[in-house]
């Protein structure tokens, strides 16, 4: 299958793709594909994960792509495919029509989970106030999973303004 036809899939059956951030302030690049720690550092997780959020936010979507491991694994709505190229993880960060804030960075293990407040994309087609959670794996300064977690249970009778990836 290929990489477009499962993006397309997955946003022909209601997953609709976010990138989280803000889009404020400097994300800390230098050449547009790490992001850069202060001085003595290495980059965290967390430097990643808002190094990838800013650039989607910003659409920047080749910056965004240099922040995934060759074969990073993507998983939305329970379909997971596999970002084989760079031009696979372009075409990956250009089809994600939301715009996001972090909310919540979580070390769960070698991974983080990240909340995300949902916000109208670009192109439209992501309702302001939804929400939604994701789980990164970063090695080496690039992320190597990028899993979309389940909306959590809504007691009958509420909305949830949940929104999958």
């Amino acid at each position: 299958m290929s990489l477009r036809w499962a993006v397309l899939t997955l946003l022909a059956i209601g997953a609709a793709g976010c990138g989280g951030g803000s889009g404020d302030g400097d994300d800390g690049k230098t050449d547009g594909s790490k992001p850069t720690p202060p001085p003595g550092r290495e980059a965290s997780a967390e430097d990643v994960i808002r190094g990838w959020n800013k650039a989607v936010n910003a659409g920047e979507h080749e910056r965004a792509a240099d922040l995934f491991a060759i074969d990073a694994v993507v998983e939305q709505a329970g379909v997971e495919i596999r970002l084989r190229t760079r031009a696979d993880a372009v075409d990956f960060n250009d089809s994600l029509p939301c715009r996001a804030e972090v909310t919540e960075i979580e070390p769960e293990g070698d991974a983080s989970v990240v909340d995300f407040d949902l916000r109208e994309g670009a192109d439209g087609g992501c309702p302001d106030g939804g929400r939604a959670a994701v789980r990164f794996v970063i090695r080496d300064g690039k992320i190597r999973e990028w899993r979309q977690l389940p909306p959590p249970e809504v007691p009958e009778g509420q909305t949830a303004g949940v929104l999958t990836l």
